[in-house]
């Protein structure tokens, strides 16, 4: 799991000591293009950790297929330092398996300091059509990577059934449900049957040890079991999408889940739901469960269908680092936020809803809200601060400067109040940032995950351009990574 989503704490230093000033900038930035041979859309799924233990976060990009993945591990240098080479070390992973590009994901699971790689084939087919498989792989001291866990439904004391149409493994998060110091994995099957209801969806927890990810104390969680009191329906796909994250500050992290076709309260409209189920010394438990829907109580917004709330999820703190708060991105549109209180969890008081109006020169149409990511990705502060964070909101469709799909990404910045429109940026390609001029169906934005790859201090931006066509090549695919840096100030510059 990303350090810089999960542990975005607070930062002391003395009275009247400075903090950096840093944001993304124009310095530094760099195309990463496709370098897996027979592989097209690269930066299809993007995500951040540390596989090494160096302290350095490191990026991991897939191309679309689910053949490979390009592990690019960070190091040190300054932006903007003559003659630095601007790189990661770089190394491509067959794991032998297939898998979907977009669901890897890190996490400690064994405890050893260094990130293991979870990722999901929810189309795995060798008994029955799509009943799906999870893996995760581990780097051993030699610096070889190697798939040590394969996680399927009934199988080696994994609870469940394997069945034709489950999509297990479709989405994937970590975190430490029972705060025992390794990190847990939950896996979404959103085509899961509850008995005779198709594709209610179902969500499965399994617990970190010193050997890693085990079957011993593993659960299935469906909307029958979740701790509220809606029975499963067709179509709910429970486990569409995941995230965790400390939404009580009880040092137990919990567990936010998508439904994107959960109904609206008429019984009948699917506009979706995330349900949020807490961590405790056992695990994730069903008291205190809650429920969120457009429109519903007091959320913003509509119960209107089509609108596949939870299509995303990010966690973060972003009005404090005291506990996480939670993204809850659409394909309508919007991106909804919820915030936690110090210790009660997360509650509807003061939700948002952002939509490409609160961004100046964004269009509508742009699925703006179906990709999101978060961090630290500005910091003008003087003092004793804490961790707000950032949301990135990817808008892949976008007509950006009038180009069909090409693609743009939105940084909402936070106050202390929490998330704020003022001061929103947009960015689109550039050829001013070395990844050229925007073209029609680049799908800029398509993935999105931050860190520190350069290990300066200031968190970086990496976003996936799967579409992207390298000379003759069409969609050879790119990411391009933006640097956070203190040089933005010296140069004057402000995005």
């Amino acid at each position: 799991m990303s350090r810089l989503v999960a542990c975005a704490a607070l930062s002391l230093l003395p009275a009247g000591a400075a903090l950096a000033e840093y944001a993304l900038g124009p310095t530094g930035n760099t195309i990463l293009k496709n370098p897996i041979a027979g592989a097209s859309q690269f930066g299809y799924g993007t995500t951040t950790g540390d596989v090494d233990g160096d302290g350095t976060d490191d990026l991991i990009v897939s191309p679309n297929g689910g053949n490979a993945l390009r592990i690019l591990r960070g190091q040190a240098w300054d932006v903007g330092t003559t003659g630095t080479p601007i790189k990661f070390f770089g190394s491509t992973f067959e794991p032998g398996v297939s898998f979907r590009a977009n669901t890897p994901i890190t996490g400690d699971f064994d405890g050893d300091g260094r990130d293991e790689i979870a990722f999901g084939n929810p189309s795995y087919s060798a008994s029955f059509p799509s009943g799906g498989r999870a893996y995760v792989a581990r780097r051993d001291n030699a610096g070889v990577w190697d798939v040590v866990t394969t996680i399927q439904q009934g199988n080696n004391g994994y609870p469940g059934v394997h069945e034709a149409g489950d999509s297990f493994g479709n989405a994937l998060a970590s975190g430490d449900f029972d705060n025992d110091g390794y990190d847990d994995l939950a896996i979404g099957a959103l085509g899961e049957a509850v008995g005779t209801v198709d594709e209610a969806g179902a969500v499965m927890i399994e617990y970190g040890t010193a050997a890693g990810i085990t079957s011993a104390r593993g659960t299935l969680v469906t909307r029958n079991s979740d701790g509220l009191t809606f029975d499963p329906l067709e179509g709910d796909r429970f486990g569409y999408a995941l995230a965790s994250g400390d939404f009580d500050a009880d040092g137990y992290d919990d567990l936010a889940i998508g439904a994107t076709g959960a109904r609206c309260p008429d019984g009948t409209t699917k506009s979706g739901a995330v349900i949020v189920m807490y961590g405790s010394a056992s695990g994730i438990v069903t008291t205190r469960s809650r429920i969120f829907r457009p429109g519903v109580g007091a959320m913003l917004g509509t119960c209107t269908g089509g609108t596949l709330f939870g299509i995303d999820l990010q966690a973060a703190p972003f009005d404090s680092g005291l506990t996480s708060d939670l993204a809850i991105g659409t394909y309508a549109d919007a991106v909804h936020v919820v915030y936690a209180g110090d210790t009660g969890g997360l509650a509807t008081a003061g939700n948002q809803r952002f939509t490409p109006a609160d961004v100046p020169g964004a269009s509508t149409g742009g699925r703006f809200g179906s990709k999101l990511a978060s961090g630290r990705l500005r910091r003008t502060t003087t003092g004793l601060i804490f961790g707000r964070t950032s949301l990135v909101v990817g808008a892949p469709g976008e007509a950006a400067n009038g180009l069909d799909e090409s693609g743009s990404v939105a940084i909402f910045h936070a106050n202390a109040g929490g998330l704020t429109a003022s001061g929103v940026e947009r960015w689109t390609r550039s050829a001013q940032r070395n990844i050229g001029a925007p073209a029609i169906d680049d799908r800029y934005g398509s993935a999105l995950t931050t860190g520190d790859y350069n290990d300066d201090g200031a968190p970086d931006l990496a976003i996936g351009v799967p579409y992207y066509d390298d000379g003759a090549t069409a969609d050879d695919g790119a990411v391009e990574v933006l640097y956070g840096s203190e040089f933005i100030f010296r140069d004057g510059f402000e995005p």
